[in-house]
């Protein structure tokens, strides 16, 4: 009997889990999915009184008018190169910057490495008006060399902050056996240590794309050319005094989603590749 009325409770817990982890899915992926569904529908269905969950005629001029009538293929340039210069020089620097945290012993490394993140604390609306006249000085307003410099720092605490946590847990003996086997300090930092940190590297990449994909302020202050904004400033482009082009913003959107959703699922089966490699070694 106790047996029987452990199972039917721990049945009954594992149905509301179930439930409560459904309804939570549904809620998050409800806005993408009425999102995606109204970048197919005409104008009319789309205002219309009573809103539908499916276009009742799927039309594909929404995008074809997006990307033959507007500047956004010229956004998604901008955006890429921008966002795929950005982060590479972010982690870059987060490696250089961890390994040297957990390695080497320097006067006041314990002062930045616990202060890495204070950085991090202040909101870009705060620092967005003096970064702008220090861009202005520079003469690198209006430019996505400054674009990408500010990316780059602002997502590079964070970053370094997370990498140091994941060099802190490779062991130093491993490393030790490579200069004994003659390996320099930096065949063992790209040979050694950097495969061994993967995990950490993907995680900080996936963290530093998702903030540069989708900012908007430092874009808004420093970016004046239409040609040259990005996506997140592209958008504001379809928001005029006449009103909201959402035949213009849902396809937008969508396509904007479609490249960062691309690089989880690699970094994913890549991550879980490394992860595997080292539970077998």
């Amino acid at each position: 009997m106790r047996s029987r009325t452990f199972n039917a409770k721990t049945f009954t817990m594992k149905t509301l889990l179930f439930v409560v982890i459904v309804i939570m899915l549904i809620y998050s992926l409800f806005p993408f999915y009425w999102m995606t569904i109204s970048s197919f529908k005409s104008h009319q269905e789309m205002f219309q009184r009573e809103p539908t969950l499916y276009p009742h005629k799927f039309i594909l001029s929404n995008y074809v008018d997006l990307m033959q009538k507007t500047n956004a293929p010229r956004w998604f340039m901008n955006s890429t190169y921008v966002c795929v210069i950005a982060v590479f020089i972010c982690i870059s620097i987060s490696c250089l910057g961890a390994y040297s945290l957990t390695r080497f012993r320097f006067k006041g490394r314990i002062g930045i490495s616990n202060s890495i993140l204070f950085v991090y604390m202040f909101p870009p609306i705060m620092v967005g008006i003096p970064l702008f006249f220090f861009m202005k000085r520079l003469g690198l307003l209006d430019s996505h060399l400054g674009l990408i410099l500010t990316y780059s720092a602002q997502t590079l605490p964070y970053t370094l902050w997370l990498l140091r946590a994941f060099f802190q847990t490779i062991p130093i003996d491993i490393e030790d056996s490579a200069y004994v086997d003659g390996a320099t300090r930096l065949q063992t930092l790209v040979r050694i240590v950097l495969p061994l940190a993967l995990p950490g590297i993907v995680a900080s990449s996936v963290f530093s794309l998702m903030v540069t994909w989708n900012e908007y302020v430092f874009a808004f202050l420093f970016i004046s050319t239409e040609w040259k904004k990005t996506i997140p400033t592209g958008l504001r482009h379809f928001m005029t005094s006449h009103g909201v082009l959402w035949e213009y913003i849902f396809p937008l959107s969508v396509l904007a989603a479609i490249p960062l959703a691309i690089f989880f699922l690699f970094v994913q089966k890549r991550l879980m590749e490394t992860m595997a490699g080292g539970i077998k070694g």
